[in-house]
């Protein structure tokens, strides 16, 4: 198997837990994660409690996770813009498949740089959102065009080192570890196909995503076999010539063997260049008792949003 070191690597992202083992503090924290995200409304009020500044460009972000003091952020960065084609190629895409490489940065609670780790095999540079089995960092490494292909990696945390699991016949955009019934679950490109596999990679089943509120880009591990997965749509608002595209955001406590949406909520906050902060990456904890998300919507020049739920 290909495994990628510490000096080239890989990118990103453990849970909101630090601690190794799956305790039963955590699961409790879980609980009360998924209890306080249930009694969320389109009328909550988010708190902007603190604002990080990422002192170095972070390309395009993918996804979060905050660990100790420390911030981890996924990203692509195109080195080869892909392009539009006339028609449709022998294999049925409609651009180019770019260049690139993909991301994974340690970043400090002052959003200086502490590390880069690199990732790239081929044509896939697109790094998922991802996440923590207890032990090891789950991400996919993509082609950045939509039922393409990706290959699923583990990634040793005290190393930093890369090991390639498996690979699939698909763009995978995000990956959620359910640590209570050890299998890895996949995001298809917005989302729309939903995969189940054993660490090995065998597969397990796959389903359509039955909601169509939102393509979820980022997602993680709540305990109790759901996820809170949060993401963005851009709907077209009015008639014939009087078309404008608007984009919305909004999050979701699902139950990963179904897809059902247990609770949904809108998010419409904007920051930064105007994206919605629901864009791309999230990451969830509790703090001091409250529903704590990390947000990082902007490309480029990238803003940390920390916010509480009221």
């Amino acid at each position: 198997m290909k495994r990628f070191p510490g000096s080239i690597i890989a990118v990103m992202l453990l849970l909101n837990h630090c601690s190794v083992d799956d305790s039963r503090a955590q699961k409790e924290a879980s609980g009360e994660v998924r209890a306080k995200f249930a009694q969320l409304t389109k009328n909550t009020v988010y708190d902007l409690v603190s604002e990080i500044e990422i002192k170095f460009d972070t390309y395009h972000t993918q996804g979060i996770l905050k660990i100790d003091e420390y911030y981890y952020l996924s990203a692509v960065e195109v080195t080869e813009d892909r392009v539009k084609l006339e028609q449709p190629d022998k294999d049925g895409y409609t651009r180019t498949a770019g260049k690139g490489l993909g991301h994974l940065f340690k970043i400090d609670a002052d959003g200086n740089l502490v590390k880069d780790l690199v990732l790239l095999d081929g044509g896939m540079y697109h790094p998922s959102g991802i996440d923590f089995d207890g032990t090891h960092i789950w991400i996919a490494l993509a082609a950045y065009r939509r039922h393409s292909e990706a290959k699923i990696y583990k990634v040793d945390i005290e190393q930093l080192e890369a090991e390639e699991m498996f690979s699939v016949s698909d763009h995978i955009g995000g990956l959620v570890y359910d640590r209570d019934a050890n299998l890895l679950y996949g995001l298809s490109w917005g989302s729309r196909t939903i995969y189940c596999w054993t660490p090995e990679g065998t597969e397990q089943y796959r389903y359509d995503n039955p909601s169509h509120y939102v393509d979820f880009q980022d997602a993680k591990y709540v305990g109790a076999n759901m996820m809170i997965a949060s993401g963005k749509n851009n709907l077209n608002f009015g008639v014939n010539d009087q078309i404008e595209v608007r984009e919305i955001g909004g999050m979701a406590l699902i139950d990963l063997a179904t897809g059902k949406i247990i609770h949904a909520v809108p998010v419409m906050i904007s920051q930064g260049d105007g994206a919605i902060i629901t864009r791309n990456p999230m990451d969830v904890e509790l703090r001091d008792g409250k529903l704590t998300f990390y947000f990082a919507p902007e490309d480029n020049q990238t803003t940390i949003y920390v916010y509480q739920a009221q």
